[in-house]
């Protein structure tokens, strides 16, 4: 552009107005009178306007249209280059982006839901069928909880656990899971008590979280779109990429909510009287298993991202269940220490990893063989460090 501009004679003011008038012409009459220089609108109109052939305009005139071609096809190959780019990201999110998170409404965790949540069974759990005859005919260990036990995050469910504690038993015993995402003790006992048949052991994975049913004001913040204009639900809801986009903005928007709900539960703990209505609820758990017999075996896990802040709370509880003689096994003493990316799914889901899964099950299996519940070799392997 520079090197043509410099082939133009220096043009007078009346040698500018014509050039803009006839640059106005052209965006009136089309691109055949620009190239032209005249056309049937244009000449009477120059004349008028004293130009003469040859003085400064038609240099002006030739580019013109070459600064409007550039630009034109400057701006299309930018918009090319956005669409190009916001497609590929949008199939790399669509084909690629399948991960847990905390948040469960993401697409990528929706997409890791499909795939590896289930089949569930027939009573709606994550675990193979429960068979009334085995049932009958073995031992009985039921595993009760919230999506901790349910394996949020796991893909491979024989990682969790319950599936290795299964494995380590061996077919004398009939191992049932009993743990739905979001379930609290309120929930664990209806579940408990459903059961037709008692069991021999139960093992109950406990949470910070699980006082929210006697705590109103510990409920979590509400994660949908309800809020949102038409417009913005139907593309985060249709569109990979924008809903990546939206959940991450809105993740740290979330997290003054987050904290404001975790400091809720923290202080449900601390209020006496909701306390009293936890604790009559702890005690509802042992007294169910004494009725029927069975060892308490409770899994108390603290925040897996908040050890130190959440061991006395978990200490606790864990008296608690030690008072009404349940076994307890108190994770908040056994991870103090221990980063965080060690023990979780990832940075985006707080549930326990496969490795966090794995160590939980040899616990389980070693309590149990203490109590004479197994000669299983897994279980016998080793000594608990306490």
């Amino acid at each position: 552009m520079a090197v043509l501009l410099r082939c133009v004679p220096a043009p007078t003011q009346t040698g500018l107005v014509l050039a803009y008038a006839r640059s106005a012409l052209a965006a009136l009459a089309g691109p055949a009178a620009y190239v032209a220089g005249v056309g049937v609108l244009g000449q009477p109109v120059l004349r008028l306007l004293g130009a003469r052939p040859g003085h400064g305009a038609p240099a002006l005139v030739a580019v013109a249209p070459v600064r409007r071609r550039t630009l034109f096809a400057n701006a299309l190959l930018a918009v090319a280059s956005l669409v190009l780019t916001l497609g590929s990201l949008e199939a790399g999110f669509r084909h690629f982006a399948v991960y847990s998170d905390g948040l469960g409404q993401t697409r990528a965790a929706q997409r890791w839901f499909q795939r590896y949540w289930g089949p569930l069974n027939h009573a709606g759990y994550r675990d193979r069928e429960i068979d009334p005859a085995a049932l009958a005919a073995t031992r009985r260990l039921y595993v009760v909880g919230d999506s901790f036990a349910a394996g949020h995050g796991i893909e491979d469910r024989e990682a969790r656990f319950a599936d290795r504690v299964r494995r380590g038993l061996g077919p004398a015993w009939s191992v049932v899971l009993l743990a739905r995402n979001g379930w609290n003790t309120t929930d664990e006992l209806l579940a408990l008590r459903s059961m037709a048949l008692p069991p021999d052991v139960i093992v109950l994975s406990w949470y910070v979280n699980d006082i929210e049913a006697v705590s109103p004001q510990a409920a979590p913040p509400r994660l949908d779109l309800d809020g949102e204009p038409a417009g913005v639900r139907a593309v985060v809801q249709h569109s990979d990429l924008a809903n990546f986009v939206y959940w991450r903005v809105r993740r740290t928007r979330l997290s003054g909510l987050q904290s404001a709900y975790w400091q809720s539960v923290l202080n449900a703990f601390d209020d006496p009287a909701t306390w009293e209505r936890y604790a009559t609820q702890l005690r509802d758990v042992a007294a169910l298993a004494r009725a029927q017999g069975a060892l308490l075996l409770v899994i108390a896990f603290p925040d897996l991202t908040d050890v130190v802040g959440t061991h006395t709370i978990v200490a606790r509880v864990a008296t608690v269940f030690r008072d009404e003689g349940a076994e307890v096994v108190d994770l908040a003493e056994r991870f103090t220490g221990r980063p965080p990316q060690d023990l979780v799914v990832s940075a985006l889901d707080a549930h326990p990893n496969a490795a966090v899964h794995a160590e939980v099950g040899e616990l389980v299996l070693r309590r149990l063989a203490a109590r004479g519940l197994t000669t299983s070799t897994a279980a016998l392997a080793g000594t608990e460090a306490r």
